[in-house]
């Protein structure tokens, strides 16, 4: 299975969330990444990540920060 990067940067919450959501409840894919450019995407990104049973790390990128979500075993 190819890596899935979710490029979200420029969207306005909640559709950088709504994006992540949408791609953990299709539960095609264990581990994911998501790109954005906002400290509150990245926030609630992380906090719908918690909700969902999904780990995190986030990643500098410049002015970008790179999410990689990962399902929990």
């Amino acid at each position: 299975m190819s890596e899935i990067t979710i490029d979200a940067r420029e969207l306005s919450c909640p559709v950088p969330v709504l994006k992540t959501r949408e791609t953990i409840l299709s539960r095609e894919v264990s581990e994911f990444k998501v790109l954005v450019d906002s400290e509150v995407a990245r926030d609630n990104i992380c906090n719908q990540a918690e909700l969902e049973i999904f780990s995190f790390s986030i990643e500098n990128q410049g002015e970008d920060y790179l999410i990689t979500l990962k399902q929990r075993k």
